[in-house]
């Protein structure tokens, strides 16, 4: 009998070792951040942060955009998308109430173009990019997109139905024949349902529209039990249209 159970016991942990070898990736991917300063056509220097894998060669890239300073859930979301073997920069745009007359950055797409002109030039980076907007950076992301044909697929989440008098409903349909998938807060606090499902009615095909239970606006979804949606909505749109899976 003893001898039964010490045969079970051996054989036990010679299935759990092949289990856990199984699900350990063999070559797992390290991901190097990067921080790095950029120009746009004015000549103002911009920063970013840039997470890309290692001794992998000509990868799609997406650039996430945001309105403040990026926190841990934040970084560590880039991390994640990056570990999909994408290179993934973090652009942070400035809010509305930080442009006035005297600010020579008072066109955000500006930046935006010069970060994707920086990624063009990344030896590791392929030709074709997608955008992540978040809440006010989805006005410049429309109008980098219409501009910038290397943008192949738009994801927008939390993204106002107007912007400084602007209606993006009317722009966006420009995007026609490009993926745009609108994210969407149920119980956003500053943009509507009623909103986006505007905003997501203007999206000429293809389009999708993802519904979050959830109360928080733009990037701050990413610091709530939504993260894991977020990035499998971004994940699935860029590995179809970009990796074309």
């Amino acid at each position: 009998m003893k001898k039964s159970i010490s045969v079970f016991l051996v054989l036990l942990i010679i299935s759990a070792i092949v289990s856990f070898t199984a699900c350990t990736p063999k070559n797992p991917v390290i991901i190097v951040r990067k921080d790095v300063v950029f120009t746009n056509a004015r000549g103002d220097s911009l920063g970013a942060i840039l997470f890309t894998p290692e001794a992998v060669n000509k990868l799609p890239a997406l650039l996430q955009l945001y309105t403040k300073d990026v926190g841990p859930k934040q970084l560590e979301f880039a991390r994640k998308i990056a570990q999909r073997k994408y290179t993934v920069m973090l652009l942070t745009l400035p809010e509305r109430g930080e442009q006035n007359d005297g600010d020579s950055r008072l066109k955000p797409m500006d930046d935006i173009l010069a970060a994707l002109r920086f990624l063009q030039k990344q030896e590791k980076v392929a030709a074709r990019l997608a955008i992540f907007a978040c809440g006010e950076t989805s006005a410049a992301a429309i109008d980098a997109a219409i501009a910038d044909t290397s943008v192949a697929a738009l994801v927008l989440l939390s993204s106002p139905l107007t912007y400084k008098g602007v209606d993006l409903a009317g722009k966006i349909g420009a995007l026609s024949g490009r993926p745009v998938v609108v994210i969407a807060p149920k119980y956003d606090p500053v943009v509507s349902a009623e909103q986006s499902q505007q905003l997501y009615e203007a999206v000429q095909d293809p389009k999708k529209l993802v519904w979050l239970e959830t109360d928080k606006h733009g990037m701050d979804v990413i610091t709530t039990d939504m993260e894991p949606i977020v990035r499998r909505v971004i994940l699935m749109l860029t590995d179809r249209y970009l990796k074309g899976k």
